[in-house]
């Protein structure tokens, strides 16, 4: 009896001590300014995961993760999520941005003993800066065309239907008309 209550006790208390310890977090989490609803994927992180483990392994597929170290390793790529942010608004603090730039990670980074990731986070922002660049030029070409979306629809329909045409009169047959434009059927030149 006094052995089932001993345990009962030591229960009461781990559990006191999570809820401590989880408002603690909270309430650091808000002086931060971190809402809690914010959080990194869990089904992202997941797939993450197995897509690692299925290339240590091979291929075979043969190494699994508990769920209850699948969410501790979310939790760690929060935590450093976070310490990574924090440290870089302290770099753009301290150099008087408001904005927290890439150059500010990658300093946040060498500052927190993390200068194996430098590379690859360098190589990602060369390519999020590519993407970006060619987002800006196609949106500039569609400014640049001076035609409407409904205007383009319009146009490519009346040349889709040219075409259709001109492929119906070629295999008709009757080689009359608009549909037989010099011998060059089937060229996309031919439909200008």
């Amino acid at each position: 009896m006094r052995a089932r209550a001993t345990v009962r006790d030591a229960d009461a208390q781990n559990d006191k001590r999570r809820s401590s310890r989880a408002r603690r977090t909270r309430e650091d989490a808000m002086d931060l300014g971190v809402d809690d609803e914010l959080g990194l994927p869990k089904a992202t992180i997941a797939k993450m995961i197995a897509e690692a483990l299925h290339a240590s392994t091979g291929g075979s597929g043969s190494l699994r993760m508990a769920p209850e170290c699948r969410d501790m390793v979310v939790e760690c790529c929060q935590e450093f999520v976070h310490a990574v942010s924090a440290e870089a608004n302290e770099v753009s603090t301290r150099e008087g941005k408001s904005t927290i730039t890439a150059e500010h990670v990658l300093a946040a980074l060498r500052r927190l003993g993390f200068d194996a990731y430098e590379g690859e986070c360098e190589m990602a922002r060369d390519e999020a800066k590519e993407e970006e660049t060619e987002k800006r030029e196609l949106k500039k070409k569609r400014k640049t065309t001076q035609m409407s979306e409904e205007d383009a629809i319009a146009m490519q329909q009346e040349l889709f239907a040219r075409a259709a045409a001109r492929m119906a009169g070629a295999g008709g047959g009757d080689g009359g008309g608009e549909a037989n434009d010099g011998g060059a059927m089937g060229t996309l030149g031919s439909l200008g």
